[in-house]
C-alpha cells in the first residue's frame, strides 16, 4: 500500500515538474499526450528507483528490469535540480533534453533486454519474482513506445 501511495505521489510531482502548463483550453496536440506521458512515467521512475535503490543497498540481487529503472532514476534524479528551479522561476517545462533521451533510452535497454531474452517477452520475467524487477520490465514496456514514437518522429522530419 505504502509503495503504491509512493507512485501517484511520483506521479502527481512529475507531473508538476514535467508537464507544461497549458497556454490555453485548445485542443490538444500530439505533442500534448507526449509531456503528459513523459511526465507521468518520469514521476513513477522516480520513485521506482528509489525502491530499486533500498534493494540495492540491501544487497539483493537486481533483475534487467531493476537494472533499467535504476539507469532511467539516475538520469531523472541528476536532472531534478534543475527541473526544480526551472519550474519554480519560469513556470516552463523542465530539462527539454531529459523529454528525448530518457524515452530513447528506455527503447534501447528494453530493446537489449528482449535481444537478451531470445525475444521473448515472459522470459524477462520468468526469474526475477521481485517486484522492482517487474514493475522495471513493465516501465520499460511504457517508456519504448514513447521512444519508437519520437525516432518515428525525428525520421519522419528527416526524410
Amino acid at each position: 500500500m505504502l509503495r503504491l501511495l509512493a507512485m501517484v505521489t511520483g506521479v502527481a510531482v512529475g507531473i508538476f515538474l514535467f508537464y507544461p502548463r497549458p497556454e490555453s483550453t485548445a485542443q490538444a496536440q500530439p505533442l500534448d499526450w507526449f509531456s503528459f506521458c513523459f511526465a507521468t512515467l518520469a514521476g513513477a521512475t522516480l520513485v521506482e528507483s528509489l525502491f530499486v535503490a533500498r534493494r540495492l543497498y540491501a544487497r539483493h540481487r537486481l533483475g534487467v528490469g531493476g537494472y533499467i529503472t535504476l539507469a532511467l532514476g539516475i538520469g531523472i534524479w541528476l536532472l531534478l535540480p534543475v527541473a526544480v528551479v526551472e519550474r519554480l522561476t519560469t513556470g516552463e517545462q523542465a530539462v527539454s533534453c531529459l523529454v528525448y533521451v530518457l524515452p530513447l533510452g528506455a527503447l534501447w535497454m528494453f530493446v537489449a533486454a528482449l535481444i537478451t531474452a531470445g525475444l521473448n517477452p515472459r522470459r524477462l520475467l520468468a526469474h526475477s519474482p521481485a517486484w522492482t524487477d517487474r514493475c522495471g520490465i513493465l516501465l520499460a514496456m511504457l517508456w519504448s513506445p514513447l521512444g519508437a514514437w519520437f525516432l518515428f518522429w525525428l525520421y519522419q522530419d528527416f526524410l
